[in-house]
């Protein structure tokens, strides 16, 4: 969001009054470079944004950033969301629903039909386990644990998790 006005003071009073991101101000009258960096900013912000993950259920709809998401849990017609704030929420619904708000994302890894993990909050991974950041503990096979080793990797060299 752009303030325009022709007092800088008065911007300024305005921005302060507002605990909203993504705030800026622009003096009139206005020039072309002022309008091209205002325009190279909006791309730039919008280009490292990462949109919110929908995850719906039969009741209710959840809008989440990727950062909330520690992993999913899907066991008969119940999936268990455990967000990384420790809170777990119960949606009513199936894997095959949730899993298309995640096939985008390349953060988030599939073990079979029960399982969505967000690889930044994997703490280790060992022959026949996954243990999370908050302890959890999901079983693997041998075979995918080498699989989710080698995306890990992969995420590390593309700069996508520490």
């Amino acid at each position: 969001i752009f303030l325009c006005s022709k007092d800088e003071a008065q911007l300024q009073q305005e921005i302060s009054s507002l605990s909203l991101d993504h705030i800026y101000t622009m003096l009139k009258p206005f020039r072309a470079k002022d309008i091209q960096d205002a325009t190279d900013l909006a791309h730039e912000i919008i280009a490292s944004s990462r949109p919110l993950i929908e995850l719906r259920g039969m009741d209710e709809t959840y809008y989440l950033n990727e950062d909330e998401i520690m992993y999913i849990r899907c066991v008969d017609k119940q999936v268990e969301l455990h967000r990384t704030n420790s809170d777990t929420d119960y949606i009513v619904g199936i894997f095959d629903e949730v899993s298309h708000s995640f096939e985008e994302n390349e953060l988030f890894i599939f073990i079979g039909k029960h399982y969505i993990l967000n690889a930044k909050y994997i703490e280790k991974v060992s022959f026949s386990k996954i243990v999370m950041q908050n302890g959890d503990t999901i079983v693997v096979s041998p075979f995918t644990s080498s699989i989710i080793k080698r995306t890990l990797i992969e995420l590390r060299e593309d700069e996508l998790i520490p």
